[in-house]
């Protein structure tokens, strides 16, 4: 009876520890200003910095390349009527994170980037609907 008991609670456990933990969610505005949209051959969206150097420190030595965006979710792009607590501005969110920085060099990291975003689904406010993004970068780990 006791083998039972401890099986049984054995399989519960083991089957809540192999569950996915849901992602939260980040909403961000969409800053014409401090990102640009292109729309590749396929017709798909990529959303990448305008001004922003990003170099990253994955590899050791730093690189100055582009190496982070983010790129719509599915095609063709499903808008969500969705009613957030809040909205950032992109911009003033990675700027106000410190460890997305760079220590030699004071600029973004996008390797640092790239693993903060991961954790999250993402979400741009385009035209008073939200489009779901994905992170996007040339890095491998």
């Amino acid at each position: 009876m006791n083998f039972l008991l401890s099986l049984t609670i054995s399989i519960f456990f083991i089957s809540c520890w192999g569950q996915k933990v849901p992602k939260d969610t980040l909403y961000f505005n969409f800053d014409s200003n401090y990102i640009s949209a292109e729309k590749n051959h396929e017709g798909v969206h990529a959303f990448r910095f305008k001004t922003e150097e990003l170099v990253t420190s994955a590899f050791g030595p730093i690189i100055k390349e582009d190496l982070f965006f983010f790129t719509q979710s599915g095609f063709p792009p499903k808008k969500y009527s969705l009613k957030p607590k809040r909205v950032y501005s992109l911009q003033r969110f990675l700027k106000k994170k410190k460890f997305f920085r760079d220590a030699s060099t004071g600029k973004l990291d996008a390797y640092k980037i790239m693993k903060y975003f991961d954790e999250f689904v993402v979400f741009f406010l385009v035209d008073n609907e939200f489009l779901k993004v994905n992170v996007h970068t040339s890095l491998s780990e």
